[in-house]
């Protein structure tokens, strides 16, 4: 229903515009694959499968907000991560 009320690419704020809906659709597109193989070895396309609560980002209102705030602090974080494995080389190294 969303695909025929945004339009599927063609249009400025289509449906796969947007990267939370592409995020979506191949979450969907691998489902459906993996349930096309059901006698053979797809266990790389059933991993796929743990995408699937992100869908649910799209439903609640205020979720898709949090996680990308949440995606934007990633390159602090990783300056913290950096701070301390320096501090426990320090405490390794004082504790040798």
């Amino acid at each position: 229903m969303k695909i025929v009320a945004m339009g599927f690419v063609l249009r400025p704020h289509s449906y796969l515009r947007d990267p939370w809906n592409i995020l979506d659709f191949l979450v969907l597109i691998m489902a459906y694959i993996s349930l096309g193989f059901t006698d053979s070895n797809v266990s790389a396309i059933r991993v796929v499968r743990i995408l699937r609560p992100l869908r649910t980002i799209n439903s609640v209102p205020g979720m898709k907000g949090l996680v990308e705030s949440m995606l934007n602090s990633l390159p602090m974080l990783f300056d913290i991560l950096i701070l301390f494995s320096f501090v426990l080389m320090m405490m390794g190294t004082v504790a040798n």
